[in-house]
């Protein structure tokens, strides 16, 4: 019996893969989400649709018994239908502070489902807020539970991974990166490798999405923009510029908003997996589901000529790389994107090999690592 926590989409992506291999060798998953601002259920998530279908995964945050956090979920979604409305805007503030804070949570409610389920492990992602991430380990403590933390990526920028106090009893890293060079020494940090990108996993979300492989013979580019980021401008005149060249173009963003659905324009964006699969060529900011699209043989371009955008990606893990291209203006990006357009099928030389040391992924041995794993709390 686990418990997998989930925040914001990036939580339900990352566990995704690691929920339905437990589930395929017959253990149980209670699946709890700790974010009132975005209910993720079965109808509006095709992820959760595709988890639910196996008897041995269970969500529990809508138990009416968990009637604080449910009472929540009803007050903010009648706030976010009116904000717009009468404010004109979207609160970006407000609903950051309520994402970030814990007061909607009821300790005793997940202590008691624990206690009756029997979990054996809790598993939350490493870019959990603090507030609520102390708060499960509060409870790993009362419980004498193990607290699993999962990389929440793959660390496409530097930055350093640091748990103070809240240390978990293992942590299951992505990759080795210099991100984790205060940790890696730890008892706890464990490589395990990355199982969303795994072939395993992205022939799963084939199924899930319902996606065909692309037999549309218009050329489409896929675009993932940051709309938090200071390029967002940047970007948007670029798609802007794009399709003033009569470019079919999906646009995706990356990564998810905290906002609610019915306040961002994501709600209307299809899967990353669909963007990939359905586009010709990607055009994107450093994001861990690059990976994704190298997996699906399309290539990348990282327009560095955008002043903004280089400032932000310079120091990317998918910088200086031969195997991606860097138009250093809108003209040259133009070249690139026609002579993709008129060339064959591509593919990526020694994939699995780069695939490798940029996510720890061997297909044969990464299912096998997690599920052997998760087992010993079975």
């Amino acid at each position: 019996m686990h418990l997998f926590v989930v925040d914001l989409s990036v939580s339900l992506d990352m566990l995704s893969p690691i929920i339905y291999l437990i589930n395929k060798k017959k253990q149980k998953v209670f699946f709890i989400n700790v974010n009132p601002i975005q209910d993720y259920n079965k109808k509006n998530n095709k992820l959760i649709n595709f988890l639910s279908k196996n008897k041995r995964f269970e969500k529990i945050d809508d138990n009416l018994g968990n009637f604080k956090f449910l009472f929540f979920c009803h007050l903010f979604k009648f706030i976010s239908f009116f904000s717009v409305r009468i404010f004109k805007k979207n609160l970006y503030w407000l609903w950051k502070k309520i994402w970030i804070s814990k007061f909607y949570l009821s300790e005793k409610f997940i202590e008691d489902i624990i206690l009756k389920k029997k979990v054996k492990s809790i598993t939350i992602l490493e870019d959990l807020p603090r507030e609520k991430k102390a708060l499960f380990f509060k409870i790993k403590n009362k419980t004498n539970i193990p607290l699993i933390m999962i990389n929440g990526g793959i660390n496409t920028k530097p930055s350093t991974a640091e748990h103070g106090l809240l240390k978990p009893d293992f942590y299951l890293a992505s990759n080795l990166t210099k991100n984790h060079k205060k940790i890696k020494k730890s008892s706890y940090f464990k490589v395990f490798g990355c199982l969303r990108y795994s072939n395993f996993w992205i022939n799963i979300l084939d199924k899930v999405y319902e996606i065909k492989k692309k037999k549309n013979k218009k050329f489409t580019i896929g675009i993932f923009t940051n709309q938090s980021s200071s390029f967002s401008h940047e970007m948007n005149n670029l798609i802007k510029n794009l399709k003033e060249k009569n470019f079919n173009i999906i646009i995706n963003s990356k990564p998810r908003e905290i906002l609610p659905f019915n306040l961002t324009f994501q709600s209307k964006e299809i899967s990353s997996s669909e963007t990939i699969e359905y586009s010709d060529v990607i055009i994107s900011h450093s994001t861990s589901v690059i990976v994704e699209a190298i997996q699906r043989e399309r290539q990348i371009i990282f327009p560095n000529y955008l002043k903004n955008f280089y400032k932000e990606e310079k120091k990317s893990l998918f910088q200086n790389n031969p195997k991606f291209f860097y138009p250093n203006s809108f003209e040259n990006l133009l070249k690139l994107i026609r002579k993709i357009q008129f060339k064959k099928k591509y593919f990526y030389r020694k994939k699995d090999f780069f695939i490798k040391n940029l996510v720890n992924i061997n297909n044969d041995e990464i299912e096998n690592r997690y599920v052997k794993f998760y087992k010993q709390f079975f």
